[in-house]
């Protein structure tokens, strides 16, 4: 698909903040620089989609019990609400699919509205216990041209692997980790076939062992050592209003964009086995974490219903393009 869909995204490609423009009356101003990004990397992912959906074969993915209309008009039109005293643009509403393992406009809403859940509780955790640290893990297995067969021997690996923190007599470095968070994520390649891998987040006192870790991942795989560990340092130039950590969270939380980014038919493929299944799961510390429900894709609204706003519609043109309406939603619809 897209080049734009191919690098890691950053906390404001997943969610981001929006526009900062306080006094403008203009959508295109009012909507600011930074939100500008966020419609030139929806566009991205809406015509990546629509080329997914070409590629496939709309009746190939029909049969796969895709609502395939809601997929191609997902993102037609973006309500976003700006708050002059606050100078910020929030994503108010959109025709949402909610089928984000196709859709990749849904794929970077669900990813942003999850980071943003795991980041509070993260936030919440680290407030009790200041020592522990995130460090970024990420599990491979062999690849293999049956995406179902990897996607089972990985599941039950690492279920293996984390069993092991019960054990009375438990050597394993999972004895030192009270948190966790992971997601599933699959990738394809023509000449080594399916890689399907995790990528977690830890809470830890100190760095895990990385070269142990692989000794006891091959040990439960049998066919893979691969294990990388590294810690998740507070970005310094992180915007006031974005977590610092956020960065290394995004990595977890993109698993459904790379299920979007297939072509045509490995999509179709990756979606058959991958649908319904629970791609991220947790325990300790992040377990509990609420997912976001399909209706609960834009951004959260400040919570003072009091506060004036300016309601701003943009459509998608074509060629990954948003362009604003000619009319605003709403005027300003409360005053300080």
């Amino acid at each position: 698909m897209g080049a734009g869909l191919k690098e890691s995204p950053t906390p404001h490609q997943l969610g981001g903040m929006g526009g900062n423009r306080a006094g403008e009356t203009d959508q295109h101003h009012l909507i600011g620089e930074a939100g500008h990004r966020r419609l030139a990397r929806y566009g991205t992912a809406k015509a990546a989609t629509l080329r997914a959906v070409d590629e496939a074969g709309r009746e190939a993915m029909f049969r796969e019990g895709i609502r395939v209309n809601a997929v191609m008009h997902c993102g037609d039109w973006l309500a976003f609400r700006h708050y002059p005293t606050l100078a910020d643009s929030k994503l108010h509403a959109a025709n949402f699919c909610c089928v984000h393992l196709v859709c990749g406009f849904c794929a970077i809403r669900r990813g942003a509205r999850m980071m943003s859940r795991y980041l509070d509780r993260f936030r919440i955790v680290r407030a009790k216990q200041p020592e522990l640290q995130p460090y970024l893990v990420t599990f491979t297995v062999k690849n293999g041209p049956d995406l179902l067969e990897r996607l089972l021997h990985l599941e039950r690996s690492l279920t293996r692997l984390h069993k092991r923190r019960h054990g009375k007599r438990s050597r394993s470095l999972m004895t030192a980790i009270p948190g966790a968070v992971w997601s599933y994520e699959v990738t394809y390649s023509a000449t080594k076939g399916w890689h399907p891998h995790v990528h977690a987040i830890w809470l830890a006192n100190e760095a895990p062992d990385m070269h142990a870790l692989r000794d006891e991942w091959k040990e439960i795989t049998g066919d893979s050592f691969m294990v990388d560990v590294r810690p998740i340092e507070p970005d310094a130039d992180a915007p006031a209003d974005v977590d610092p950590h956020a960065k290394g969270f995004a990595e977890v939380f993109k698993y459904a964009m790379k299920v979007a980014e297939l072509p045509g038919q490995r999509l179709l493929d990756a979606y058959r086995v991958l649908n319904r299944r629970r791609l991220v799961r947790s325990f300790g510390k992040f377990y509990g974490v609420k997912e976001p429900a399909p209706d609960e894709l834009a951004d959260e609204l400040p919570s003072d219903a009091e506060l004036p706003y300016v309601d701003l519609l943009f459509r998608y043109a074509s060629g990954g393009r948003y362009v604003p309406t000619h009319s605003v939603r709403s005027a300003v619809a409360a005053q300080c």
